[in-house]
């Protein structure tokens, strides 16, 4: 599990203040990165001013096109999506695989492209957490709740290997386990927004939470009502089959 802070696996999104909402900013994991994990992967590492790449010439992580890109087409939006799959809040907290986090390498990002090009007058040197973010001059935050990941085959409630556990579990207890941390984890967060509201009580800044949780979960038990697309819907299944699904190791992930 990608531990955050405020920043969670689904995604955190900073929209700059003005009259209308026009560009929204994205950090996170794979949950909302495009293509910058296989960048990175391939040996190009995305630097200043990045395109994501989308099919057919790369895939996200959900084995097609993240979320933000329909956010950017259907509320014409401009996304500045600096989300790396694996990626934690912190590698000095939570090290795993050493792709930019979200305090530090996405951050870093984000002011190469907007600091150097003085379209924010801040030093870059000050950048480090969600309080610079609202220095910067982004004053419309909403921070996306974590998502029911006790449904995913990852925290199933079965000792079957996985990719991130290969060594034997009890998967009742793992999957319990992961339910509660995904409760306890919504409620920081919720606590956390109200601390933020009251610290920036007049300087004109909104905070928000989305209830991921509870959108993945309408979602899971009635595909039909959120799935037009040309097949089936179906929110069992999966994006990414591995060649032998008794070796997690040969995946290709």
């Amino acid at each position: 599990m990608h531990l955050r802070l405020l920043l969670v696996l689904s995604g955190f999104a900073a929209a700059v203040a003005a009259a209308k909402t026009k560009a929204v900013v994205l950090f996170g994991d794979s949950f909302t990165d495009q293509s910058r994990a296989h960048s990175i992967a391939n040996g190009t590492f995305p630097g200043k001013d990045y395109q994501a790449v989308f099919p057919p010439a790369d895939f996200a992580a959900d084995g097609g096109v993240q979320w933000s890109w329909y956010l950017g087409l259907y509320a014409n939006y401009t996304i500045w999506n600096y989300a790396v799959g694996g990626a934690v809040c912190s590698n000095k907290l939570t090290p795993l695989f050493a792709v930019p986090d979200v305090i530090g390498g996405q951050s870093d990002w984000f002011v190469q492209d907007h600091v150097s090009h003085h379209t924010l007058d801040m030093d870059p040197q000050e950048f480090v957490t969600l309080h610079n973010l609202h220095a910067f001059g982004a004053r419309r935050f909403i921070i996306n709740l974590v998502i029911p990941l006790e449904l995913t085959r990852l925290y199933a409630p079965t000792s079957d290997p996985t990719i991130y556990f290969p060594a034997p579990h009890n998967g009742t207890q793992w999957n319990k386990r992961m339910f509660n941390f995904v409760h306890t984890m919504n409620a920081m967060l919720r606590g956390g927004v109200l601390a933020l509201r009251e610290e920036w009580k007049g300087t004109g800044a909104t905070v928000q939470t989305f209830d991921t949780y509870r959108f993945f979960m309408k979602m899971y038990e009635n595909p039909d009502h959120f799935f037009n697309g040309t097949a089936p819907a179906n929110a069992t299944g999966h994006c990414h089959q591995c060649p032998d699904p008794d070796d997690f190791q040969k995946c290709g992930m």
